[in-house]
């Protein structure tokens, strides 16, 4: 049986991030929704794991903005669906003004994507708009033709 799973907004921008609130792959000809693994990346984009271990595997460039990646933490593999025990474990004996460091710059992470996101959503509503009002001139040119057309096989059946 399948299941429907709705769409939610990012509630501080109106922005749809996917299923459940998933993030986006970042390689361009990709845009898969993020569900299980992921790469991350010190310039903030992320990558399904797919196109992540293709693309890493092969270079320690970011395939979405080109920086140079060649730090011990500068690409990490992400599990999005943690379990509770790493929940519980993982900042476990951190002092709080690092465990609030850390939530501070993932909420950054996320808000870039999501700024990433609607950017793109924007660029093609744009290129959309564009492309319709191309259409639309496109379609009066040929019904103003065809309405010329008919005009004169009036005038000759007359």
């Amino acid at each position: 049986m399948h299941r429907l799973k709705k769409r939610t907004l990012c509630a501080s921008h109106g922005i749809d991030m996917g299923l459940d609130g998933d993030l986006i792959c970042n390689f361009k000809k990709c845009r898969k929704h993020l569900n299980t693994y992921a790469w991350v990346t010190s310039c903030s984009h992320i990558f399904c794991d797919e196109d992540g271990t293709k693309e890493f595997s092969k270079t320690y460039t970011c395939p979405a903005c080109e920086t140079t990646l060649a730090g011990k933490f500068d690409i990490v593999r992400i599990d999005l669906q943690p379990t509770e025990q790493y929940k519980s474990m993982v900042l476990a004996g951190q002092k709080p003004e690092t465990i609030m460091e850390i939530c501070t710059r993932a909420l950054a992470f996320w808000t870039y994507q999501a700024h990433q996101e609607r950017t793109y959503q924007e660029y093609v509503a744009t290129k959309a708009r564009e492309r319709a009002v191309q259409m639309e001139q496109y379609y009066e040119q040929i019904v103003a033709r065809t309405q010329s057309e008919l005009s004169c096989i009036h005038l000759h059946i007359i």
